[in-house]
């Protein structure tokens, strides 16, 4: 199984279109998605200064199609559900932070927000999943999305 993602930049004025491949791995395992999730950060953050807006459409083939229906459903109100824990945009960009190894004062001045907020929502973070720390988050995180 590989994953890939291409790029698309659209430049509505003169209708003109790009399209560049960025990411390929042959094999998708936990290492490919969080280099996966690495490229489309470092994407965000190179191009969210000059962007007017963002869409992202995810294109994956699966060998269970109403097993993934379902999966989907699950997900509401623009929030993800792991293991029952309600996690909000904020916090799973700061989790993907985490999951890069940055400290508390990295990711607040990578976002912008100060020390206390990023303490405040890792504190949220691990109530939310019960971990009772980022060693049992990161171990949580992996156990819940790569069981299967």
């Amino acid at each position: 199984m590989s994953a890939s993602i291409f790029l698309h930049i659209n430049q509505i004025e003169k209708q003109e279109k790009f399209e560049h491949k960025f990411f390929e791995a042959t094999d998708w395992t936990i290492e490919s998605e969080a280099s996966l999730i690495n490229k489309i950060h470092e994407v965000f953050e190179l191009l969210r200064p000059l962007s007017s807006s963002c869409m992202l459409d995810f294109s994956i083939e699966v060998k269970n199609y109403e097993e993934a229906i379902f999966r989907l459903k699950r997900i509401k109100n623009n929030r993800t559900n792991i293991k029952g824990a309600k996690l909000t945009l904020r916090e799973i960009e700061i989790l993907g932070l985490l999951m890069q190894g940055l400290t508390n004062i990295e990711i607040a001045d990578k976002l912008f927000i100060s020390y206390e907020t990023v303490k405040s929502h890792r504190k949220h973070i691990l109530e939310k999943t019960g971990a009772k720390n980022t060693a049992a988050l990161i171990n949580y995180y992996h156990q819940t999305f790569f069981d299967k």
